[in-house]
């Protein structure tokens, strides 16, 4: 028994030595892959120490230097086109946006309007529609009897002349079918309808 007992501890401190040498491989493995994954922020931080040295160097000769204060006026000359650029944007911001504008489409739009406005009721919207001239060629009546007896109304055609477009519309109406024309004038800053007749 005294003789077994040696051959026991050389086993044991060989199976040490191999886990102490298993760990040291082990954290030399992982110190490498440490070192490895640092090696782009390294670099990184130098490129930024490199930049940030080179800023200074390039700042001062241009304060020195009697031709880079030249090569900046060029500079100053490519904004000035730049700022006449938005001059024509501000010109076209000088008309109004909401002026009306006198044409075939807008005389047509504002008649069927007033029509309509006329047929539901809406006789002071329809009023102010049209002009004091057109008010004194129709009656006070025209206005009431358009809420009872306009039963619908559509475009026949649009002549150019007296200053504007003249609109003509077949109207049916419960006393019968009527053509009437509806001269579309741009007065005041305002489109309206300033005379009226029957073809």
């Amino acid at each position: 028994m005294p003789g077994a007992q040696p051959p026991e501890k050389r086993r044991n401190t060989g199976l040490i030595v191999g886990i102490v040498a298993g760990v040291l491989l082990l954290l030399l493995a992982c110190c490498g892959v440490g070192i490895f994954a640092a090696l782009p922020a390294i670099r990184a931080y130098q490129t930024a120490k490199v930049i940030t040295s080179t800023q200074p160097s390039t700042t001062a000769p241009s304060n020195q230097s009697q031709t880079e204060p030249s090569a900046t006026q060029p500079e100053a000359t490519t904004t000035q086109p730049e700022a006449t650029n938005p001059a024509p944007s501000s010109s076209e911001t000088n008309p109004a946006p909401n002026a009306p504008t006198l044409s075939k489409s807008t005389a047509i739009a504002l008649v069927g309007n007033y029509l309509d406005k006329a047929k539901s009721g809406q006789i002071a919207a329809a009023k102010a529609m049209v002009t004091s001239k057109y008010r004194s060629r129709v009656t006070s009546g025209y206005y009431k009897l358009a809420a009872k007896d306009l039963n619908q109304f559509e475009l026949v055609k649009v002549e150019k002349g007296q200053g504007g477009y003249m609109v003509f519309m077949k109207e049916t109406w419960s006393s019968g079918v009527w053509t009437n024309w509806y001269l579309v004038v741009l007065k005041d800053g305002k489109l309206v309808i300033n005379d009226t007749g029957t073809e």
